[in-house]
């Protein structure tokens, strides 16, 4: 939310929104307008449910954010605990930059985390590969993308927080 509040009253997306919950945040920092999607029907139904109270400042969209083509573009976009499941980010990269006019945030499993690799094999015997990464390859993708000034930080022990600008801020 820190994000939000150094942009002012920005208007953000949050791509694989799940419940809601950092829309919710976000719009609560002061973000003037939300916009969430989800590929769960179950999660998008959770989602405005919860940002019912916000009326017409938040917005969740039910599909798959590749295909998806909304008719304006945020000052902030961002993918929380969504590249867990991108074998590979460069694809979903370039849409948070095709979305945004100012600034991406993701996070990205890190793959050298001790509880890694143990995370790795639960979901792998749930039937639902995850995919880690290394600095390096997060750095490569996001030059790949087209993205600027990017910043990859250890978030957590698990977690690496990446932050990149669109285009170049005028001072």
């Amino acid at each position: 939310m820190e994000a939000v509040r150094a942009l002012g009253a920005p208007a953000v997306c949050d791509i694989g929104c799940g419940s809601g919950r950092q829309l919710e945040a976000a719009l609560a920092a002061g973000a003037r307008r939300g916009v969430g999607i989800d590929i769960s029907g179950q999660m998008v139904a959770l989602a405005r449910a919860r940002l019912a109270p916000a009326g017409g400042q938040a917005e969740v969209v039910a599909g798959d954010a590749l295909r998806w083509d909304p008719a304006e573009r945020f000052d902030l976009v961002y993918a929380l605990g969504v590249f867990d499941y991108e074998r590979d980010p460069r694809p979903l990269l370039r849409k948070l930059a095709a979305l945004s006019r100012h600034q991406v945030l993701a996070t990205f499993r890190r793959a050298w985390a001790l509880r890694s690799p143990l995370r790795k094999v639960s979901y792998r015997l749930k039937g639902r590969p995850i995919y880690l990464h290394t600095r390096a390859s997060i750095h490569r993708a996001l030059c790949d993308a087209g993205l600027r000034n990017a910043s990859v930080r250890r978030l957590t022990a698990g977690l690496y927080i990446v932050s990149a600008e669109t285009a170049v801020r005028s001072a």
